[in-house]
């Protein structure tokens, strides 16, 4: 039988076999909810300037802060629960955070939002049954 913070720390290995730079923020087990968050890994910085160019019409609504908080923003918040995939508040632009996780998600992490709501049940269910 596997306590919250053993079923915490397993899921943290999970996660980190789709994106090694991971830390799991919220997670309730008998709601299937779940918050990570996601460390922007400096690999990667060219690549989110690019897959934002590459995608302009898509991402809208640019600010002056826009470009600065891309190249500075360390971190995103995703969150998954039974209405989808939400990303975190943040106090960098809102459009540098969207596009940061757009990329974190299409780049690492699709098997991953296929494979997670199935590992919360894997969990609710293990709870239930202590």
């Amino acid at each position: 039988m596997m306590n919250v913070e053993e079923i915490k720390l397993d899921l943290i290995r999970f996660v980190k076999g789709f994106y090694e730079d991971a830390d799991v923020l919220y997670l309730d087990i008998t709601k299937k909810e779940v918050e990570l968050r996601l460390h922007v890994m400096e690999k990667d910085r060219e690549e989110i300037k690019a897959f934002y160019e590459n995608n302009r019409k898509i991402f809208k609504d640019e600010t002056i802060k826009t470009n600065i908080d891309l190249a500075i923003l360390s971190e995103v918040s995703i969150r998954v629960d039974k209405d989808g995939i939400f990303f975190g508040k943040s106090s960098f632009d809102f459009l540098a955070t969207n596009v940061v996780a757009f990329y974190l998600l299409e780049k690492y992490l699709n098997d991953l939002m296929e494979e997670l709501p199935k590992k919360l049940e894997e969990y609710r269910l293990h709870n239930m049954a202590q």
